[in-house]
């Protein structure tokens, strides 16, 4: 394994900010940064467009953010965005791991992962999106599928649509080490497709046989609740190309709530 270039900040006291125009953290192949805060970890944006909070990418990427009291990722567009292998994890044993993006809050593509352990509060117009493997140098899909995990305490909360596909994938569940609720916002959306055609010429321009649908677990506890419809492919349009059927698996155990907003599959 090639060796890693590492940064690595340590505030022993107090807090780590991060703060930039259009991206506030990048850790590309072979890379690994690592802020340990006792208070807070921020990282923020300042443009209005166009920008990501924090982005891993490559393989042995890896962007890992402890803090007692919180991390905090806010900003314009992609809060944490990881692809290729990359990884991010977010750890905040007595505080909150504090996620917001306009149109992402959590992307994994292309066998990039993410893990948010303890408390959270996550939100985007899409708040979760896990799609499609890695692939060689000739775009066939190798190793792991994309895939976020989300490990939840306390009061945690999710707000926005949740979608896995093309074999991504998506677990909520509670911390085997505490116990805790969480309350989810929005829809779930599961699906994979196998050709993409060209909407003006009708062509097929990707053609990912392998490709199946992806996978989104959900469990609940006692005092948690889901509010939204869960859709495994039946309302996708037809534009996305050949549309193969997804997974929903949902935990309902007595105490729990799942408001349904509109027709579902499970």
């Amino acid at each position: 394994m090639k060796k890693q270039n590492l940064v690595k900040v340590t505030a022993v006291k107090g807090s780590n900010i991060v703060s930039h125009q259009n991206e506030g953290m990048d850790a590309l192949k072979n890379s690994r940064i690592e802020l340990t805060a006792y208070k807070d970890n921020t990282i923020t944006t300042t443009l209005p467009n166009n920008t990501i909070g924090i982005e891993s990418g490559g393989k042995n990427a890896e962007v890992q953010l402890t803090a007692q009291h919180g991390n905090n990722t806010v900003t314009a567009d992609y809060a944490l965005y990881v692809y290729q292998r990359g990884k991010v994890t977010l750890d905040a044993p007595e505080g909150t791991n504090t996620v917001a993006g306009t149109t992402l809050g959590v992307a994994a593509s292309s066998g990039g992962a993410v893990a948010i352990h303890h408390q959270s509060d996550i939100k985007g117009g899409t708040v979760l999106q896990a799609e499609g493997k890695d692939t060689d140098e000739q775009g066939n899909p190798t190793g792991d599928a994309a895939s976020i995990e989300i490990s939840y305490e306390k009061d945690s909360k999710i707000t926005g649509t949740i979608q896995a596909y093309n074999e991504g994938k998506i677990n909520i569940a509670p911390s085997a080490a505490a116990q805790g609720k969480e309350t989810i916002v929005g829809n779930v959306v599961a699906y994979g497709q196998n050709e993409v055609k060209d909407p003006t010429t009708g062509q097929v321009v990707d053609d990912p046989s392998t490709y199946v649908g992806g996978t989104v677990e959900m469990k609940l506890t006692n005092g948690s609740s889901f509010t939204g419809k869960a859709d495994v492919a039946y309302d996708i349009p037809q534009d996305y190309g050949t549309v193969r059927m997804g997974t929903f698996n949902l935990d309902l155990p007595a105490g729990s709530v799942w408001n349904m907003t509109d027709t579902s599959s499970v």
